[in-house]
């Protein structure tokens, strides 16, 4: 593990990540997730199980991906939960650009279904303007 990842992320368990039967699960249920295949809510939840509940990034952005499954299910409100729960569980300096470019692209596929499920979310994560 890099010594500088360990020292950007002081008190989280960074060797976690190099556990390649987690990178694999995660990654297979990216692709199902954007190939819009019904397996993705499976694969998910094969990836969630890989992590634990307190990872601060692979966990929000598989999470973030069920986010963008609900909704590409048309399944709006939901999506909205789910996002917003998967980034208001981490405290505000864990809220990494690339976790917030994640949701803020999932908020877009929201409001194509929902404008009022969109807002909410933005709201619940303080980006609404």
């Amino acid at each position: 593990m890099d010594a500088g990842l360990r020292h950007a992320l002081p008190g989280v368990e960074t060797e976690r990540w190099t556990d390649p039967a987690a990178e694999m699960a995660m990654y297979t249920s990216q692709v199902l997730t954007m190939a819009g295949d019904p397996e993705a809510w499976e694969a998910q939840d094969r990836a969630l199980a890989a992590y634990p509940a307190d990872d601060p990034m692979d966990r929000p952005l598989i999470l973030l991906d069920r986010a963008r499954h609900l909704a590409q299910h048309g399944e709006a409100e939901e999506a909205s939960r789910t996002a917003a729960g998967a980034i208001t569980a981490l405290s505000a300096d864990l809220r990494v650009p690339l976790l917030m470019a994640q949701v803020s692209g999932v908020a877009a596929k929201i409001e194509t279904l929902s404008p009022a499920s969109a807002d909410e979310l933005r709201d619940r994560l303080g980006s609404r303007g």
